[in-house]
């Protein structure tokens, strides 16, 4: 289980490193499978539910209260 649970990190944290690679400004990383960013992650990452693929879990505005 542990590997498992590393892969999921690593996974996340690979996600966070191409994102800032492309450009997107990386907010927040949260457990395993949250990502926070800001930029067209859309012209970045393919959506869909697979395991290289993101979805949309919320949208918010940086600031807002």
């Amino acid at each position: 289980m542990h590997l498992i649970r590393s892969q999921a990190f690593s996974n996340l944290w690979t996600k966070a490193y191409k994102a800032h690679r492309e450009g997107l400004a990386v907010v927040r990383a949260m457990g395993t499978d949250e990502l926070h960013v800001i930029g067209d992650w859309r012209a970045v990452f393919p959506e869909g539910r697979g395991v290289t693929e993101v979805k949309v879990k919320d949208t918010y505005t940086v600031g807002s209260p």
